[in-house]
Parts: C-alpha cells; sequence; structure tokens
C-alpha cells in the first residue's frame, strides 16, 4: 500500500508551483500499450505521462506499471508500482535489439540471393522473389541496402483533444516513414502544427525503438506535436507494435519526484522469465517447444522467404507437408 500510495503523490497536479529549474514540462494522457524503453507488453489503456526536460515517467494504472526513462543519464527503470520494485537498463541494453536486427537483414539478403542463384534460369520465379523481397523492405537492386524515405500523404484529419482542460479541435496531417518500399511503414503518425509543445516525444523513439539509423534521420524531420503514432519494430528477435493516441495535454509543472522512482522502491534483478527471448533461442512452429538454436533445424519457405524453426527431420517433414496445403504452423507466431 506505500507504494501505492507514492503512485498518488506522483499523479497529483502541481498547478501554481513555478517551474522547477526553469525547464520545460508537460503532462499528457495517451491511450496505448506500452512505451520505448518499456518491455512489458499491455493491451490498450490510458497512460498518464509526465515530462520534465529530459525525463518522463510513463505511468499505466491499469497495469501496474510505471517506466522512467531518463535521456541525460540514459538509463530507463521499469516499475511494478503495487511491489515497489524497479528493473534498470542503461540504454546500452538496447543496443542488443540493433544487433540483432542487421543480422536478421543480412540473413535475409542471404536467403535471398540464395534463391535467385538457384532460380536463374526461371524468370518468373526471379520476378516473383524481388516482389516479396522488396515487400519485406530489401532492395532487388542492391540486396542488404536500406534507404528510408518520409512522405506526407494527402489525407488530413480533424480530433478533438482536451487541451488545458478544455476542448480544442486540431487539424492532423498524415507521415510514415518506410524502409525501401516495404508493405508497412516503420512509422505511421498524424502530426499536428495548431498546438505547440515544449518537449518532444518522437526524441525517446529515436533513442530506445531499435531502427536503424536511417529511420531515425527521417523522424527528425517531422515537426508539429505527435497525435497518433504507429511503430512496428522487428529485429528478428524482437517484435512489437508500439500504438498510441493523445486523449490530453496540460501544460502543468512537473516536479522532479514525479519523474524519479520512489526513493522507497527496492530495484531488483530481471527474472528469467521476464527476460526478452535471447537470440539462442527459438521456437518449434510445429510442437511450441522452445530449443536452443544450435538444436533445431530451420526451413525458409520457398515463396513468402519466411524461416521457420523446427525440432527434427519428423516436424520439419509434417511442416512442409502442411505449408504445402496451405496451412500455417500452429506456433507459428512463437508462442
Amino acid at each position: 500500500m506505500a507504494a501505492l500510495g507514492a503512485l498518488l503523490v506522483w499523479v497529483s497536479p502541481a498547478f501554481g508551483q513555478g517551474n522547477s529549474g526553469g525547464e520545460d514540462s508537460l503532462v499528457i494522457v495517451q491511450e496505448s500499450n506500452g512505451f520505448p524503453g518499456g518491455e512489458q507488453t499491455t493491451q490498450l489503456a490510458l497512460q498518464q505521462v509526465s515530462i520534465l526536460g529530459g525525463a518522463l515517467r510513463v505511468y499505466d494504472p491499469a497495469h501496474d506499471w510505471a517506466l522512467f526513462v531518463n535521456l541525460d543519464e540514459q538509463v530507463v527503470r521499469e516499475a511494478r508500482v503495487s511491489r515497489g520494485q524497479f528493473e534498470q537498463r542503461e540504454f546500452a541494453h538496447y543496443q542488443k535489439y540493433r544487433a540483432d536486427r542487421a543480422k536478421s537483414l543480412e540473413r535475409q539478403k542471404d536467403q535471398f540471393l540464395q534463391m535467385r542463384k538457384r532460380a536463374a534460369d526461371r524468370p518468373d520465379e526471379l520476378e516473383r522473389l524481388d516482389r516479396e523481397y522488396t515487400r519485406i523492405g530489401g532492395d532487388p537492386q542492391q540486396p542488404g541496402r536500406i534507404q528510408a524515405h518520409l512522405e506526407q500523404l494527402e489525407d488530413e484529419r480533424t480530433v478533438t483533444l482536451r487541451v488545458d482542460h478544455r476542448l480544442q479541435r486540431v487539424r492532423c496531417r498524415h507521415y510514415v516513414i518506410r524502409e525501401n518500399a516495404k508493405e508497412h511503414p516503420a512509422f505511421d503518425l498524424w502530426v499536428t502544427e495548431d498546438l505547440s509543445i515544449p518537449v518532444n516525444l518522437l526524441a525517446y523513439y529515436e533513442q530506445l525503438v531499435p531502427f536503424g539509423p536511417e529511420v531515425s534521420a527521417q523522424l527528425t524531420k517531422i515537426r508539429g506535436t505527435l497525435v497518433e503514432c504507429v511503430a512496428r519494430v522487428d529485429t528478428g528477435t524482437f517484435h512489437k507494435t508500439y500504438v498510441s493516441r493523445l486523449v490530453e495535454l496540460r501544460n502543468e509543472d512537473v516536479e522532479p519526484t514525479e519523474v524519479s522512482v520512489p526513493a522507497s522502491f527496492e530495484r531488483v534483478e530481471r527474472h528469467d522469465r521476464d527476460q526478452p527471448q535471447a537470440d539462442d533461442s527459438v521456437v518449434c512452429v510445429m510442437t511450441g517447444e522452445r530449443l536452443p538454436r544450435s538444436q533445431a533445424k530451420s526451413w525458409t519457405h520457398p515463396r513468402t522467404m519466411r524461416r521457420y524453426w523446427i525440432k527434427d527431420s519428423q516436424q520439419l517433414r509434417a511442416l512442409i507437408k502442411l505449408v504445402g496445403k496451405g496451412g500455417t504452423p500452429p506456433y507459428a507466431g512463437g508462442k
């Protein structure tokens, strides 16, 4: 209960107290399924985001979860509120995901080149391989190359937000950031220039979401206030779609204690069951069994170029037979 009491102090408005140290501060209410840097997956829920300078706290009461990010310290702290406990990670922790992504892109390139070599005398198959490689974000002309593009789409939207306790309608423009000609964009964004806020939420995405530098460079070009965001992350070992929608903005002073873990909270190490799956562990798509990568077999679908992991030769034969009939492996989602 002491931990819960601390949270009630954190979310209290700080009207008229004066801005601490003159730094920019803001309180945001959003509907979201998480936040960059957090490794706890949630369903969509209302979150309160308090920001002071380069420090931020996300509080999701429905899931008993809070996240603290400090850009200056380069540290993320993730808390279970009712337990009064938090885990701490340096920003360097997220470099692992970027390394995983680079390896995944290299594997895709190698598989594409091998398949093209085998299909060298079949023009229709070569064309199909090029289309599929393009769909998943590859460049058939220069395999392995990634170029990101910021596109402003023609559709616009007007939405109603609560700003400083009053309803306000704002016009939003639609942007996507796409890697090469990939079917699904890395970012799908709705941004308004009708509001000006003193903080840049996209700075947290840039630091903590493991996109390549090509995508990060495009993020810096966007001007305005983020209203809706869909960010799709796939590093080969970590798959996550971050969704957020702005509901309310409050230009309130935020005290340093609001964006810091309470002193009463205990720092703990991550339990094994909470660890993100390491690159050397895979799931058999036929049995659901988790296996060391070195002991598993892999098979790449000749049309979709999707890679599957299988326990043994018997399951491999069953997989090929199932897919040949148009079926889907029961554990293809890795769960």
